[in-house]
């Protein structure tokens, strides 16, 4: 697993952790903070040459989201 993908994964388990806040402020913070480390896991492939500037980011996405799955397991992945 690339620095990128470990990156991706903290911004799957933040937006589990949102969709189980008790409170709307929760849940916003939560989804900030998933956002952030999404932004950051973009900017980590683009520096580690996974991707270029306008190039594939779909398929980072797309290859990462697959990890994320076999990670946890099918159980408890998010729907995309």
């Amino acid at each position: 697993m690339s620095k990128a993908e470990a990156l991706l994964l903290r911004a799957h388990e933040c937006e589990e952790d949102a969709a189980l806040a008790t409170t709307k402020q929760s849940k916003r913070r939560l989804k900030q903070i998933a956002d952030g480390w999404r932004t950051v896991s973009k900017d980590q492939a683009w520096l580690d040459g996974e991707v270029t500037p306008m190039g594939n980011e779909q398929e980072f996405c797309s290859r990462s989201a697959s990890i994320y799955v076999s990670a946890l397991g099918a159980d408890r992945a998010i729907k995309f």
